[in-house]
């Protein structure tokens, strides 16, 4: 009998699993060494401009940044991993726009796939990370949450807050070309070393496939934010959704507001929350938990994939970095008719969603306001920014309440050289 989460992911999104798994999982990732090497085969048959793909009504990253010169430089490279360009951009060439955000359109497969493809994803990080260039330039790392100020919104406007990130365990491919075994290693790496938290952070794992319906329904309608993962064709097309659900799952601590996804987009997604306006005690919580967590891992001989230039290393390029993406919950039915929001949140760098996420539009007078950069700016300054920008979010909103005019911010400072 299926259970109750796949029969909600079935009963909410029908078509965009049948057509994501049809073009993606099914025929591209059941068995990626073996259709790697099969795929291999067949492209020394054509030429690569017989393979180049139809991208003229897309408008993603990686459709900018991918020509014909650039394809037939690169679709004949594997990674040691045997990682292909054409598995890197299959979920963008199925998915040519989405109508909230500019998608990145490719994925890597494993850690190396940044530096064999380089050709391709340093473009599409210039074009994601406003302008950051992973040649010459150095990501900075700071973790010290005592260094925000002006942390607690009014909670008035703010109904909840929230920071998350990603690591991935160095030597394991990403999840979308990692085989079985791989994603169970995963899996039992990461819940091994969780069981070491202490105190506050101390909690339980639940695995996707081990939970009974009666815990499921709990993680579906009884909590807050996040507390189970999104399904999207961005993702089942980049080969994410294979073997659902072997060795997925969800830890939480007792307190329901520090959670790790296992084995979703990214081998871990680390994510603190509460309800209300507290931004500062969310990320001391989160800044806590990920040095315990990375401590962990490290003592039973595992390390994160890092490096100076990209930062923390993820599967999708827009999390390159920080991998953070801090926000809230905010009212704002006055400022948010006003035509000069937009320009005011694109000033702030500041991104706009629904409280539904990614794959929602904004509706009502509540939005889901985060940070817009990952990378080349640290965890304290991104953390500070978004905070900075919702505290001038919600004066404009108590200003314009009052009959009073309110200003389009300058643009905030850009990254600096590290």
């Amino acid at each position: 009998m299926a259970s109750t989460f796949t029969r909600m992911i079935a009963g909410r999104y029908p078509a965009a699993l049948l057509a994501s798994l049809g073009a993606g999982t099914v025929a591209g990732g059941l068995l990626l060494s073996d259709s790697a090497l099969f795929a291999e085969g067949k492209r020394s048959l054509y030429p690569p401009s017989a393979d180049f793909p139809d991208l003229r009504k897309h408008s993603n990253c990686m459709a900018a940044a991918l020509t014909p010169a650039i394809y037939a430089r690169l679709r004949d490279q594997v990674t040691p991993q045997n990682w292909t360009l054409d598995q890197c951009i299959q979920t963008g060439v199925d998915n040519p726009g989405h109508p909230f955000i500019k998608t990145v359109g490719a994925v890597a497969g494993d850690e190396e796939s940044y530096e064999v493809f380089a050709e391709l994803f340093d473009p599409i990080i210039k074009d994601r990370h406003n302008g950051y260039d992973p040649r010459t330039m150095k990501h900075p790392t700071d973790l010290d949450a005592s260094k925000i100020t002006n942390g607690v919104f009014d909670e008035k406007y703010v109904l909840s807050s929230r920071v998350r990130t990603g690591r991935s365990i160095r030597g394991l491919s990403l999840p979308p070309a990692c085989s079985r075994s791989e994603r169970r290693e995963v899996e039992r790496v990461v819940v091994t070393a969780l069981a070491g938290l202490k105190g506050e952070l101390a909690g339980r794992y639940y695995g996707l496939g081990d939970m009974s319906d009666k815990e499921q329904q709990q993680l579906i309608d009884g909590w807050v934010d996040d507390m189970l993962f999104p399904v999207s064709p961005l993702l089942t097309s980049a080969f994410m959704a294979r073997d659902w659900p072997d060795a997925r799952g969800i830890w939480h601590n007792h307190e329901k507001n520090f959670l790790i996804w296992v084995n979703e987009e990214d081998h871990t997604r680390v994510i603190s929350m509460e309800k209300g306006g507290n931004m500062k005690r969310v990320f001391e919580r989160f800044c806590t938990g990920l040095k315990q967590v990375e401590q962990l891992i490290h003592e039973r001989g595992w390390e994160f994939m890092w490096n100076e230039r990209l930062g923390y290393i993820l599967t999708c390029p827009s999390n390159l970095g920080t991998g953070l993406r801090a926000g809230v919950h905010v009212r704002l039915p006055i400022l948010s008719k006003d035509t000069r929001f937009s320009k005011i949140l694109e000033n702030l760098r500041l991104q706009k969603r629904g409280t539904g996420g990614v794959d929602t539009a904004a509706t009502g007078d509540t939005f889901d306001i985060s940070n817009n950069d990952r990378l080349g700016k640290s965890e304290v300054e991104l953390v500070q920014q978004l905070v900075d920008g919702v505290n001038y979010l919600i004066d404009c909103e108590k200003k314009l309440e009052k009959g009073q005019d309110i200003k389009v911010p300058f643009p905030v400072a850009q990254f600096k050289k590290y």
